[in-house]
């Protein structure tokens, strides 16, 4: 007797689990409240005008005991992020935050799988992958914010409209067979 072989979904952690990491602590480095702040780059990096001052922000983020205790979950994440773990087999794969700060990454990493036990109690650690470089996945889906990293392994990739990809044209998602989903709720519906 054959057992049915669950699908492969893997899910991008920031940007799509959670909001706004990136424009939450660069308002609170520089002092802004953040319900004010109009985003002007989709990359932390962007908004420094140099190294020094960037690598005094990332020394100001690692400072901080787990940033994500301060980042709150995308509307309907944790309720539909449960009921596709039941329907597939579930990773979550993220990246180490700081291009060209990988160095530091043990205490992001750390940080991440604490915020993953306490907001995804239901995933096992085992089903974390921490990784640059995403175009290498295999799976039946993978939803993240960023078109770059729909790999030629990647089935159906859906792309979880964010700063970073509102300017991509339904054209240009079309050439590249890539589905735009706008929410939790939407997921939910296209995948339960």
């Amino acid at each position: 007797m054959q057992t049915e072989t669950k699908k492969v979904l893997i899910i991008d952690m920031d940007e799509v689990m959670y909001e706004d990491w990136a424009p939450r602590a660069y308002c609170e480095y520089v002092g802004i409240d953040f319900a004010k702040y109009k985003r002007k780059t989709g990359y932390i990096q962007e908004l420094f005008p140099d190294k020094e001052e960037l690598d005094k922000f990332v020394n100001f983020f690692l400072s901080i005991p787990n940033y994500y205790d301060n980042v709150p979950l995308k509307p309907g994440a944790r309720k539909v992020i449960e009921k596709l773990n039941k329907k597939y087999m579930v990773y979550i794969c993220t990246d180490y935050l700081f291009k060209n700060y990988e160095w530091e990454s043990d205490k992001v990493l750390l940080n991440k799988t604490k915020a993953l036990a306490r907001d995804f109690p239901f995933i096992s650690p085992a089903q974390y992958i921490f990784m640059r470089g995403k175009q290498l996945l295999h799976a039946d889906y993978l939803i993240d914010d960023r078109a770059w990293n729909f790999g030629p392994h990647i089935k159906t990739p859906l792309l979880f409209t964010g700063h970073f990809n509102k300017n991509l044209t339904a054209n240009e998602l079309s050439e590249k067979v890539i589905k735009r989903v706008n929410s939790w709720k939407e997921i939910g519906e296209l995948l339960l």
